[in-house]
């Protein structure tokens, strides 16, 4: 996402360009806090991806 930013930021001359960041979480969630029903909905919705990786 920053790459498209350094066109203006070489217009501008701001070298040293600190943008915000936003959506930070200090959580980190992995497959053990998630409930079955969502690991479920997950295999599901990925499924033709995984039978992708998985034939070949």
């Amino acid at each position: 996402m920053f790459e498209d930013l350094i066109p203006i930021v070489n217009i501008l001359g701001t070298k040293n360009l600190k943008l915000p960041q936003s959506n930070l979480s200090s959580k980190k969630i992995t497959a053990v806090d998630m409930e079955e029903t969502l690991k479920q909905e997950i295999r599901e919705y990925y499924s033709i991806d995984y039978d992708l990786i998985d034939n070949n």
